[in-house]
């Protein structure tokens, strides 16, 4: 059977009608068949089956001869026309010289890349496929099919921008971050050119965000940004990273001055109010700095240290800039291990209760103890509350340690009255995030059901910009409280949130003097002056004031000629243990 009638007899086998340019193609068969020989025409099927499954799409197929003057093209006209227009068409001849230039025509298909074209004011993109037809070794024609992948590469190109830019900020994002940075590694990799990494975390942020609402939020990112923008050169490139948080690449760095200057010129932009929606909003930056190859020499590990800096500005009280180096692994490592400890502190009891005597200074008696947490930990030791409440907060814990708090002092009080006759109150410390959970209120009456101690004994002590988070929900909080006869005391009055219009509006109990003011009270003329103003503003507006720090007598002299109702401090007494407090409220009787 000859090769044109075998393949006449597949395609009838098969029922497929087929094309024109299948009984073109059979032709050439026949014609190779009678020119060639059998052996040629086989080859020369080989390769046109191998292509046929293209036919239809974008793709113009042509047989030429060895030197490119083309003996067969299929229908697809509008394709066809194009490769005239730029030239890759010339009087019916491919310029098959250039393309197979250097080639090694033996080893079989030869497969090019595709070329760009101008076409008017549009690019467009032709991908060539080449296959040689050999007789006796020589190569007698060319199978060449053009495809149109001008669309797949706008797709392409499109894809790549939602890929490598931050819809929010058109900034590039976290993606071409990486990509450059590795880029920028492999290029310094046998110079070892220094570069820095600048790590960006917004401070309070997430306070405005979740305050205002988050298209808020992103017109405060979109501002940011553009502020952001203004520092960038051809050394400097601002990245999003995510959320909050913006990272600068700064591809030369000469001295550690430059780092410094850099790092002013960013915090300073955060010296102004940014304005959106009519709102004012002052908010901090906090950054850690890593810099190739003194810090590390991988990618990842430059991205972690310079986070791991970051986090190190932001203990050190935000609003600065920090450059790694390796004492910060060993504190991040403590951390660590300190995070991992705490998510197991409460299921293995390690917390424990101190209470602080609360003396009236009138009659010199306790009337109340404040409830202090402390965490013993079996590698650690005592750790001091200010080291694991925020942490605590920052992970999540401090609402399931804020309940066992509020229900272990309840539960100790009442447990005083029923056994020692003893009834005082007791002031327990609330967080801002435990606060402002909805069911905090519903928790606060459970526990007093389930304990059985009165409301007026409990005493919630909330810090001042705790209770500008959501003003507005914490009213209600604040007054369903207070209808179940619940005291409120602003705990360290004074430091927080400058604004007083919230004490007239908000049902508080008790302000809280505190102890920063309190300590070098007797030396310090503006401490003296603070204290009395917030004693008579108490006063005036017929709120009690409790002096928290108290430790010389000469304070206490101080705070009774000025009227202070309470005080607590080491002077009486420091924060004990239940037994040691028993033993303490005995030598008081005595006295």
């Amino acid at each position: 059977m000859n090769i044109s009638s075998q393949y006449n007899h597949e395609t009838e086998r098969k029922k497929d009608k087929p094309s024109n340019v299948r009984y073109k193609l059979i032709e050439i068969f026949r014609e190779f068949e009678l020119e060639e020989g059998l052996e040629g025409a086989i080859k020369l099927r080989q390769i046109i089956d191998s292509l046929c499954f293209v036919l239809g799409q974008t793709v113009t197929i042509f047989i030429t001869n060895r030197n490119g003057k083309i003996l067969y093209s299929n229908d697809h006209l509008p394709l066809s026309t194009k490769l005239r227009e730029v030239g890759i068409i010339e009087n019916d001849v491919i310029n098959i010289e250039q393309k197979v230039l250097g080639r090694n025509l033996n080893v079989g298909d030869l497969i090019f890349e595709e070329t760009m074209h101008q076409i008017s004011d549009e690019l467009m993109y032709i991908h060539s496929h080449i296959s040689p037809v050999r007789r006796d070794d020589e190569v007698s024609h060319f199978i060449i099919a053009f495809h149109d992948v001008t669309q797949l590469r706008r797709a392409e190109s499109q894809l790549n921008i939602i890929y490598s830019i931050d819809p929010l900020t058109q900034l590039p994002n976290r993606h071409c971050f990486e990509e450059d940075l590795l880029k920028k590694i492999q290029l310094e990799k046998k110079s070892q050119n220094p570069f820095a990494l600048f790590f960006l975390d917004l401070d309070r942020f997430k306070f405005f965000n979740d305050t205002l609402g988050h298209q808020v939020g992103d017109e405060l990112i979109m501002d940011i940004a553009k502020k952001l923008r203004d520092i960038e050169n051809k050394y400097i490139t601002l990245y999003r990273f995510g959320g909050d948080e913006f990272i600068f690449l700064i591809k030369k760095v000469d001295t550690e001055e430059q780092i410094d200057e850099l790092a002013e010129k960013i915090l300073q932009i955060f010296k102004s109010a940014f304005i959106i929606q009519g709102n004012s909003l002052m908010l901090t930056c906090s950054i850690g700095i890593s810099i190739y190859p003194d810090s590390s020499t991988s990618l990842k590990k430059l991205v972690e240290c310079a986070d791991t800096a970051m986090h190190y500005a932001k203990e050190r009280g935000k609003d600065t800039y920090q450059i790694f180096s390796e004492n910060m692994n060993t504190a991040y490592s403590e951390r660590l291990k300190m995070e991992a400890q705490l998510r197991i502190a409460l299921e293995k009891n390690q917390f424990f209760l101190h209470y602080q005597p609360q003396i009236d200074m009138k009659t010199n008696k306790i009337i109340g103890v404040e409830a202090l947490v402390r965490w013993n930990n079996p590698e650690l030791g005592i750790v001091a509350p200010n080291e694991f409440i925020p942490l605590a907060e920052e992970i999540g814990l401090i609402d399931p340690i804020g309940d066992w708090v509020l229900k272990t002092a309840c539960q100790q009080v009442k447990n005083w009255q029923n056994e020692l006759g003893l009834y005082i109150r007791v002031g327990i410390n609330i967080s801002p995030k435990q606060f402002q959970r909805p069911d905090f209120v519903s928790k606060v009456e459970r526990v007093l059901q389930e304990t059985g101690l009165a409301p007026k004994y409990v005493d919630l002590e909330i810090t001042e910009n705790g209770l500008m988070q959501n003003s507005a929900d914490c009213l209600q909080t604040l007054y369903r409280l207070k209808s179940h006869g619940v005291k409120i005391s602003i705990d360290d009055f004074g430091t927080g949130y400058s604004s007083l219009s919230y004490l007239k509006r908000f049902p508080i109990d008790t302000l809280k003097i505190d102890q920063s003011f309190v300590r070098d009270l007797i030396e310090d003329t503006n401490d003296q002056a603070i204290v009395t103003s917030i004693i008579s503003l108490a006063h005036n507006m017929k709120l009690n004031v409790i002096a928290e720090g108290v430790e010389t007598v000469e304070i206490v002299n101080f705070l009774n000629r000025h009227k202070c109702d309470e005080m607590q401090g080491y002077l009486y007494s420091k924060p004990l243990n239940p037994h040691d407090f028993e033993s303490f409220l005995k030598k008081m009787k005595q006295q």
